[in-house]
């Protein structure tokens, strides 16, 4: 017995967008497209660009699907507007999404809530010192700081460099010598005008999905490069 979809509105499957991961999810939103055409429900292929809006309209979409990864997509702007347009979408909300995308900012509400996380320090570019506090310390945060005018960090290397609002391990470089360290951030930089900079902590790395409070299970990642990353 054939199964009837869940709905019979027009479900559009959001991808590509402008961001850096833009050809993984043009392939993630190939492959959902494909699901819900086998699975019977009436949807289209979106290609995410400046007229979004108008595309929405014009396609008659009533759900939206978000296979977007990275920048707009993952960071909350997309989920605004499609809060805006009235039109429920898959995924975290606006204020998850944007929280979750910054790691600067979730970083500090993991150490707010007794969470164990590496120390870390950020560096902006182009922006006024800022100083920490004793309390800050004792969460792991050492401080935000202003290139070319940032202290070297407390901790022992390796260091892990990375771009404070990228997914994807785009622009994660590992640093093994102190000497790396004015190079890389000025690449670094090139993608992200903050740069958070953490203590590398080796071990395995679990992903958990979950859907609503419902555990759907573990996978542990072994790359096959030196960590995983968007090549990887």
């Amino acid at each position: 017995m054939t199964r009837k979809p869940a709905t019979t509105k027009k479900i559009g499957v959001l991808m590509g967008g402008t961001s850096s991961e833009r050809d993984v999810s043009i392939r993630s939103g190939l492959a959902i497209y494909q699901g819900l055409q086998e699975l019977g429900y009436n949807s289209a292929l979106v290609d995410v660009g400046k007229d979004i809006v108008q595309v929405l309209k014009k396609e008659k979409v009533k759900v939206a699907f978000l296979a977007l990864h990275g920048g707009l997509g993952e960071n909350g702007a997309v989920q605004g507007m499609l809060e805006v347009l009235g039109i429920p979408y898959t995924g975290s909300c606006v204020l998850a999404s944007a929280l979750a995308m910054d790691k600067e900012v979730s970083k500090k509400i993991f150490a707010y809530h007794g969470l164990n996380t590496a120390p870390f320090l950020v560096v902006h570019k182009g922006k006024k010192k800022k100083g920490r506090s004793d309390k800050q310390r004792e969460t792991g945060f050492r401080g935000i700081f202003t290139y070319p005018d940032f202290p070297e960090p407390d901790f022992e290397l390796p260091w892990v460099m990375k771009p404070a609002a990228e997914g994807s391990s785009i622009g994660v470089s590992i640093i093994r010598d102190k000497a790396e360290m004015t190079p890389t951030i000025e690449k670094t930089f090139e993608i992200d005008s903050r740069v958070m900079i953490e203590k590398f902590i080796k071990g395995k790395e679990v992903h958990i999905g979950i859907l609503g409070n419902r555990v759907l299970g573990g996978v542990e990642v072994r790359p096959s490069l030196e960590f995983y990353n968007y090549e990887a």
